[in-house]
């Protein structure tokens, strides 16, 4: 099966080495310095899972060096980086082509839909702490790195078990498919939102937020919220979702760092539309209150502008 990995940032590039290595056919994109390095010196990988290692993928930067349509691509750019990205992936996609989606938020899936069609998008849901450490070298940390994915139905179909087959490997990955992708969905969700939000909001590390009772209580009424809104939107959330969530960070309290907080640090563009602005806006379509949520994309509305602009001149 031919891949094409539509982002090689901290993500995508740690998933498209995992497969380099297994010497699946893996083709990544990436831009920049990031490309330079690759090209030049190859992808080095630090892992507390995979162990450290050097692979040398195919990597490219411009449309015009696609010659072929791919049977899967994994899609893992910036939610704000879609757009382009849709329309970079475009001469890559063929009939039979299959469009598996990783980024955060609940509405990628849909922006895919819209310009491919329902047949040929699937959702994904990824659970991984990566960070570029700098061109060409990916730090992961933390003991989860998985996929799920799964028809938008929920049945498992030939192609399902198809591309799980393909993304099968030895070490440095799981691959999954849930019962129910939309529920895996609406649960990290429940779990990003929070540690994102939360981290931004405060600047500070998840660890302080959980750790001091006021935000931690903050972040409790976050959770809530996103659950909330996941049930209004329909999606059948079991009841221990939110024991399930607390669980889940308290896990790994002080492990991981938002990648929306390194992000905002660091200057560059966040996802506050995908993350907490989305909760907010499907919020108020559904009738479901979310002034946690709200007053997190207010507070970083106007970071997220300027940094936008800033990027983009």
């Amino acid at each position: 099966m031919k891949i094409l990995i539509m982002g090689a940032g901290a993500v995508g590039a740690y998933f498209g080495s995992i497969l380099s290595r297994e010497k699946k056919s893996v083709t990544l994109v990436a831009r920049g310095k990031n490309y330079e390095s690759m090209v030049s010196n190859g992808l080095k990988i630090e892992s507390v899972v995979a162990g450290n290692f050097v692979t040398t993928p195919r990597v490219i930067q411009s449309s015009t060096q696609i010659d072929e349509k791919f049977d899967l691509i994994l899609f893992s750019v910036k939610g704000y980086d879609s757009e382009e990205a849709i329309e970079f992936i475009k001469t890559a996609v063929g009939n039979n082509t299959v469009i598996v989606t990783l980024q955060n938020g609940v509405s990628s899936r849909k922006r895919l839909v819209d310009c491919f069609g329902d047949e040929q998008v699937l959702q994904g849901v990824t659970y991984i702490d990566s960070t570029i450490v700098s061109p060409g070298v990916i730090s992961q940390s933390g003991g989860v790195c998985n996929i799920l994915f799964g028809e938008h139905n929920g049945q498992i179909t030939e192609r399902v078990k198809g591309i799980k087959e393909a993304l099968t490997v030895s070490s440095g990955m799981d691959v999954q498919i849930p019962e129910n992708i939309n529920v895996s969905l609406w649960e990290k969700m429940a779990v990003v939102c929070t540690l994102a939000g939360m981290s931004c909001l405060t600047r500070e590390e998840f660890v302080d937020v959980f750790n001091n009772p006021t935000t931690f209580n903050i972040a409790k009424k976050l959770i809530e919220e996103v659950i909330a809104v996941g049930k209004g939107s329909g999606i059948p959330l079991k009841n221990n979702v939110f024991d399930k969530t607390i669980g889940y960070l308290a896990e790994r309290n002080g492990q991981f760092v938002a990648s929306m907080y390194v992000d905002l640090k660091n200057g560059r563009p966040i996802e506050l539309y995908d993350l907490n602005g989305g909760v907010a806006s499907i919020g108020q379509r559904v009738g479901v209150p979310t002034p946690i949520n709200d007053f997190i994309h207010d507070a970083l509305a106007i970071y997220f502008k300027r940094s936008l602009a800033m990027r983009n001149n």
